[in-house]
């Protein structure tokens, strides 16, 4: 699977977005130095909001879809790279736990299994 860049983002030392990410996006510091704050999340009673600093030459895998906010500490340059994208029946696979691919039958007794019982 290979990633494809979608967008090439500049921000002056101050400057912040909101980028609305779709989960995997991988986040790439070409130069500079930016503060991410992710979507905040409720573990148990409290509010969480995620912060991570990213140096020149850092890479970040976002693992939550949704608004990011960006901030440059410093004047930055960014590459945002979207996930692959993947066909239905490979995620389907995926969620099932089976090397599945369409048109391939698998037997009850998992990928190399058989759903016979043994005599």
């Amino acid at each position: 699977m290979e990633n494809t860049i979608t967008t090439r983002l500049v921000l002056g030392r101050g400057a912040g977005r909101v980028l609305p990410l779709a989960r995997r996006t991988t986040l790439f510091v070409v130069r500079g130095r930016v503060r991410l704050r992710l979507p905040p999340a409720w573990p148990a009673e409290h509010l969480l909001v995620p912060e991570a600093v990213l140096d020149c030459e850092t890479a970040r895998v976002i693992e939550c879809a949704g608004g990011i906010e960006v901030l440059a500490l410093a004047g930055a340059e960014l590459l945002v790279i979207a996930p692959a994208r993947t066909s239905l029946w490979r995620r389907l696979a995926g969620w099932l736990g089976r090397d599945a691919a369409p048109g391939r039958a698998i037997a009850a007794g998992g990928p190399s299994g058989s759903a016979l019982p043994p005599q």
